[in-house]
């Protein structure tokens, strides 16, 4: 893949989420079309959010990829992405879900034409059973915000 610039990320990643802003409810992850694609740049927003962080420790981490769990849009304007983390590499000292597993969420906004992350948050103090598939229900003890 060529060298991917910041606004190309969120131009790319525009194109495959544009379409979800077009329902309202929750979204069967299982029948999108760019199920794929939409987890591998989740990924990339992850990994270039953590890389720009001031804590040396946070630039360990690594994603790639993050699996949909459950997606839920408001409005047509805001949807709730929930997912499970797969990490390339992770801190020594994070300890996760076995099979280097994180619970992630974020709510990304789509308004006139743009888009934006935000409440973004990873890892569970807790370290609920992410096997479940309604482990979003649980009281995740978030670990980490990245935006």
């Amino acid at each position: 893949m060529p060298h991917n610039t910041p606004s190309t990320l969120l131009k790319q990643f525009k194109e495959i989420i544009a379409p979800l802003f077009e329902q309202n409810g929750s979204i069967n992850s299982i029948h999108l079309a760019q199920k794929e694609k939409l987890e591998y740049f989740m990924a990339l927003l992850l990994n270039r959010a953590i890389a720009t962080s001031s804590n040396p420790n946070d630039q360990s981490f690594g994603a790639d990829y993050i699996v949909v769990s459950k997606l839920v849009v408001e409005n047509n304007a805001q949807l709730h992405y929930w997912g499970k983390i797969y990490w390339l590499s992770a801190p020594k000292t994070h300890r996760c879900h076995r099979g280097f597993q994180d619970p992630f969420y974020c709510l990304i906004s789509f308004k006139n034409e743009s888009v934006e992350i935000s409440n973004g948050t990873f890892g569970d103090y807790s370290f609920s059973d992410l096997d479940s598939d309604l482990w979003m229900e649980n009281n995740i003890d978030w670990m980490y915000d990245f935006t």
